[in-house]
């Protein structure tokens, strides 16, 4: 699986650097707790992301989640693209069934 393709966990990859730079030049116990937050985050963005890769529409509406768009805006999005592409399922209503399906994960 590829996650180059998710900017959030670059972002949060990025920051546990900074977090350790600034802790190599000033020991400071807080550093390491937001160090080991941050990657805890991005151990469940994978293992969250690993559980729904087989399903397209979940995994393209979680992506969507963790680029900071809300629920019904996601939803709205992958509705257009299925439209567009003569994807199925179109249906607002219905894609929220697949929402509910990763909702525990997110």
């Amino acid at each position: 699986m590829n996650y180059d393709c998710i900017p959030y966990i670059k972002d949060l990859q990025i920051e546990i650097n900074v977090l350790k730079d600034l802790k190599n030049s000033d020991n400071c116990v807080d550093i390491d707790r937001k160090i080991k937050q941050k990657q805890e985050l991005i151990n469940k963005c994978y293992q969250n992301l690993e559980k729904i890769s087989d399903d397209k529409i979940c995994y393209r509406l979680y992506l969507k989640i963790l680029n900071g768009l809300k629920p019904s805006k996601a939803i709205e999005e992958i509705s257009q693209e299925n439209y567009s592409k003569d994807i199925k399922p179109t249906s607002i209503s219905t894609l929220w069934l697949y929402y509910k399906k990763i909702k525990k994960f997110i």
